[in-house]
């Protein structure tokens, strides 16, 4: 049996039970469930948890499946090609004559199937160029012939021509965060590489005084800090990332969702905390200079039905996704009051996306150059309150003149055990004021330079 003719009964046959139950293992066990049940219909069988539950018994009836199904050659192939995982579209595997590399096998059944498919692979070789994604070394096509469902899609109109296509990605191997076990793992082994105890405290102390005093500890309050710190850098890591990809037009869509990271989908190295991202199946392509200028255009405009409105809004997305991960990378570097201002502006621009494509090309530069040093905050203690300072983001203006170095009594300044953090932006608002001559705000950049540096 040929690759082609193993891959294609593969994502006929077994690859839609490892979507549906989310692994290779899962939707082996269901495939052989319904192969059971098609030998003796009339007759309850057994269930897909019952055959994972009996693993010796559960090769062989795995192999009589396959093999009843689709012959001997297919259970070799199966042993030769190891599965690697899965994504919407497409199942990856090793190659059996490299190990290094890997390819992702996809059954195209529709013609905007094949234009998503070639899509993607443009995508990856742009992001590739900026060594952003795993290189691909080879794409290889070839026409299937129709089987089952493929005779009843080619009735549709615009499709009576079309024949399915097994499209191949050849590319680099490489280790998700996922496969390394998730960012946690990946960050507590490299601060164990650096001689940094990971272990939680209550796992090394039995005494709760013991406990107590050691959570107050300097060097233990180092130990914390260091773990926040590496997690910056990895937020500035995936921030750069986003903009980079964004240089080339490019928005990947499938990063993060919901506060939660696509861990399968991201590469990191936490020593230079460079993030790379691979399965560009869902990611969008953007030529934003045709668009801003479009967008141009339509301002000059004045009949509404010859103005283009598609450019318009993939502009606005466009602006919209690369304004976020500015404020996530000023985020990262701690400057969270200035994250906030950068939104207040942004948000003020409305439709003037001139003005916010300008906005956001200085936000990108600061970003962009920051090193991952900068994500490592300086923890320092307010003079009034005794709140540290620096833990999650930098102290605001205000909190630097009322409290780090406060130039002024202020009698409204207290501490609360419940709310120890003084208000950022009470008495004192120096980044949105509009009298820049005011005496009061002289010297507070030249301050900030220096606490801050």
């Amino acid at each position: 049996m040929s690759r082609d003719k193993f891959l294609n009964n593969y994502m006929l046959g077994l690859f839609p039970h490892i979507q549906r139950t989310g692994s290779q293992i899962g939707g082996e066990a269901a495939f052989t469930e319904d192969f059971l049940e098609s030998m003796n219909p009339d007759s309850p069988g057994v269930t897909a948890e019952e055959i994972i539950d009996n693993p010796k018994e559960f090769k062989n009836l795995r192999n009589k499946a396959f093999k009843d199904t689709y012959g001997q050659d297919f259970v070799d192939q199966l042993r030769r090609h190891k599965y690697l995982g899965s994504g919407a579209f497409g199942a990856v595997f090793e190659d059996p004559d490299d190990p290094t590399k890997v390819f992702k096998a996809q059954r195209l059944e529709t013609p905007s199937e094949v234009a998503r498919a070639e899509r993607e692979v443009e995508t990856q070789l742009k992001a590739a160029e900026m060594n952003r994604a795993p290189r691909i070394h080879a794409v290889e096509t070839s026409i299937l012939k129709p089987e089952g469902m493929d005779v009843l899609r080619a009735l549709h109109k615009g499709s009576e021509d079309f024949q399915p296509t097994l499209h191949v990605t050849e590319m680099d191997r490489v280790d998700t965060v996922d496969s390394q076990g998730g960012f946690d793992k990946i960050l507590n082994q490299h601060m164990k590489s650096k001689g940094i105890d990971t272990t939680p405290l209550s796992m090394r102390y039995e005494n709760p005084e013991d406990y107590e005093r050691r959570s107050n500890d300097p060097e233990e309050l180092k130990v914390f800090q260091t773990k926040r710190d590496l997690n910056r850098k990895k937020a500035l890591g995936l921030a750069q990332l986003k903009l980079d990809l964004a240089d080339k037009g490019i928005d990947h869509h499938d990063l993060d969702h919901g506060g939660f990271d696509r861990a399968e989908h991201m590469m990191y190295d936490p020593k230079s905390s460079r993030m790379k991202a691979l399965d560009y199946g869902v990611a969008q392509l953007y030529d934003h200079k045709h668009n801003l200028h479009e967008h141009s255009k339509n301002l000059n405009i004045k009949n509404s039905e010859d103005k283009n409105y598609t450019a318009e809004q993939h502009l606005e997305h466009f602006l919209d996704h690369k304004f976020l991960a500015v404020t996530d990378g000023l985020d990262a570097l701690g400057n969270k009051e200035e994250s906030d201002i950068f939104s207040d502006i942004y948000n003020e621009m409305g439709e003037d996306y001139i003005a916010k494509e300008d906005l956001i090309n200085q936000g990108r530069e600061i970003v962009g150059e920051a090193l991952p040093v900068d994500a490592e905050l300086q923890m320092r203690k307010g003079k009034k309150t005794g709140y540290t300072y620096g833990k999650m983001s930098n102290p605001s203006v205000n909190q630097i003149l009322t409290d780090i170095n406060p130039t002024d009594n202020d009698p409204d300044l207290k501490y609360d055990e419940r709310f120890p953090e003084p208000a950022k932006y009470k008495n004192l608002d120096y980044l949105n004021k509009k009298d820049k001559s005011d005496k009061k705000y002289e010297g507070v950049e030249d301050l900030l330079k220096k606490l801050r540096r």
